[in-house]
């Protein structure tokens, strides 16, 4: 069996000497060239894109919204109205008798 050679891999590993990082000023010139062709192209396709998507739920091909026709109006019941209205003022009840007494839990911030 083969033993690892740690001095074979870290030969194999490439380190960036000093001299190639001067190249990088003389592409600059065609990075930047490059990012900004990107970013028109990019900016042309997101103007392109929303303008299809205006269009197209402007005239209501996409994104409907079914509605329902108008049928017969909803009747509302005694009953459940005068449920409603008792909820509510068990609710308001419940509500001073909390305000009026004294918390028996002491606020630690205090």
């Amino acid at each position: 069996m083969e033993s690892i050679n740690i001095k074979k891999i870290l030969s194999k590993i490439r380190i960036p000497k000093r001299k190639e990082f001067r190249t990088i000023s003389a592409k600059s010139h065609h990075d930047w060239k490059m990012i900004l062709i990107l970013f028109f192209v990019l900016s042309l396709l997101f103007v392109v894109g929303n303008t299809y998507f205006f269009f197209k739920i402007n005239k209501g091909e996409i994104f409907i919204n079914p509605t329902e026709e108008a049928g017969e109006e909803g009747v509302i019941s005694e009953k459940k109205l005068e449920g409603a209205v008792d909820f509510f003022e068990d609710r308001q009840i419940r509500l001073e008798r909390l305000q009026s007494e004294i918390p028996t839990i002491i606020d630690p911030s205090l």
